[in-house]
C-alpha cells in the first residue's frame, strides 16, 4: 500500500552540446591547443587527433591525419538508407563541419560521393569558371550557379531538405578568390591569375581557415554574415580544410587519411584562371589542381559538406560500429 505524501523522483541525463562530446573526447581544448601546429608540409599518416586553428569565427579544432573516431550517421537518402559522414572540425561557432561518405562506413570507392564524374563548370576559358558562383566580369561574383552547385543543390533537396531543422547556415563554406599577392593577373575575363589559395599551400604550404574575402564565404539567405548567397545551407570542402587534414599539392600518395577514398573529388578552392583550374583531393590521398571542365576528358566526384547547430544532441562515440547520431536539438 502507498503511503500518503510519498514522492517519486524522475532522473533525466543531459545531452551535452556535440562540441563537447567530441573535444571530450581528444582531451579538452586546453590540451589540444597545448599540441601546437603541425607541420604542413609533411603529409599526416597517423591519427593524430586534433589540434586548434582560429577560423572567422573563433577557434576552430579540427582533425588531422588517419583517424578513426570522427563518423556520424545522419539522415537518409531518398531510398531510406542511412547517410555517413566524418567530421572534418568544430567551427569557431561551436557548429560541426561534416563531409559526406555515402550510405556505409566504407572509407573508399565510388559510394563515398554523390556523384562519380562531374564538371565544376562547364566552361574553362575565363577567370569566372573557378567560382562555385560566379559574374561575367566580376571577380567575386554571385549571378550563376556553378555545375557544381546545382549537382549539390539538387541532391540536397531530395536526401536532406527535411533534415534541416539540424543544419547551420549562417556557418560559411569559403570559395576564395583573392589573387595570389605574387600573380600579375586580375581574375577578370582571360588574365592569367593565380589565387590565393595557391600561395598559401603550393609555396608556402601555410593552410587558413579565415575567409579573406567575405564575398566567397558563402552562407545562406537572410544570414547576417558571409555573401547569403546560398538557397541551401550545403557546400564543398576547401583546399586549406584539407591541408589541415593532413594533405598538400602534389605530396604523393597517403594512403592513411581519413580524406582519402581512393576516388578523386573536388574542393571549393580556385587555384588558376583564365585556364579555370580549381582544387582537387586526389585518388592517392594528395591533392591537386585542374580544369574545371571536361576539356581533357577529366572530371572528378562531389562530396558534400554540411554544418551541425552548435546545440544539436549526439549519442555515440563516432567509430565505424558507433558512429554518432543526433537525437534532438535545443
Amino acid at each position: 500500500m502507498n503511503k500518503k505524501g510519498t514522492k517519486c523522483y524522475l532522473y533525466f541525463e543531459e545531452q551535452k552540446p556535440p562540441k563537447d562530446v567530441i573535444l571530450a573526447k581528444e582531451g579538452g581544448t586546453a590540451a589540444i591547443e597545448a599540441k601546437g601546429t603541425p607541420n604542413f608540409a609533411t603529409v599526416a599518416t597517423t591519427d593524430m587527433g586534433m589540434y586548434a586553428a582560429e577560423d572567422d569565427y573563433g577557434t576552430s579544432y579540427y582533425y588531422r591525419g588517419a583517424v578513426q573516431d570522427n563518423w556520424v550517421q545522419f539522415g537518409t537518402d531518398s531510398s531510406g538508407q542511412a547517410l555517413y559522414w566524418r567530421i572534418i572540425r568544430i567551427n569557431g561557432d561551436a557548429t560541426i563541419r561534416l563531409i559526406y561518405n555515402g550510405i556505409s562506413t566504407a572509407q573508399t570507392g565510388d559510394s563515398t560521393m554523390i556523384s562519380t564524374e562531374e564538371v565544376f563548370n562547364s566552361g574553362w576559358n575565363d577567370n569566372m569558371y573557378v567560382g562555385y558562383m560566379y559574374t561575367n566580369g566580376q571577380l567575386h561574383g554571385l549571378g550563376t550557379n556553378s555545375d557544381i552547385k546545382t549537382t549539390i543543390d539538387n541532391w540536397y533537396a531530395s536526401n536532406l531538405a527535411d533534415e534541416a531543422e539540424y543544419l547551420e547556415g549562417s556557418t560559411g563554406f569559403c570559395g576564395d578568390r583573392t589573387i595570389d599577392p605574387t600573380s600579375s593577373g586580375t581574375g577578370i575575363g582571360t588574365s592569367a591569375t593565380d589565387y590565393a589559395a595557391y600561395h598559401r599551400l603550393v609555396s608556402n604550404k601555410a593552410p587558413i581557415l579565415t575567409c579573406p574575402d567575405k564575398q566567397d564565404l558563402y552562407t545562406t539567405s537572410g544570414s547576417s554574415t558571409g555573401n547569403a548567397a546560398l538557397q541551401y545551407p550545403v557546400g564543398l570542402i576547401t583546399a586549406d580544410e584539407a591541408t589541415f587534414a593532413g594533405t598538400f599539392p602534389w605530396s604523393g600518395n597517403n594512403n592513411n587519411n581519413y580524406l582519402k577514398t581512393g576516388r578523386s573529388y573536388w574542393t571549393m578552392s580556385p587555384y588558376h584562371g583564365f585556364h579555370a583550374y580549381v582544387f582537387y583531393v586526389a585518388y592517392s590521398g594528395s591533392m591537386g589542381g585542374y580544369y574545371v571542365d571536361e576539356t581533357f576528358e577529366d572530371s572528378y566526384g562531389v562530396r558534400p559538406v554540411i554544418n551541425f547547430r552548435s546545440d544539436v544532441s549526439l549519442t555515440g562515440s563516432g567509430t565505424t560500429s558507433d558512429p554518432f547520431k543526433v537525437v534532438g536539438a535545443s
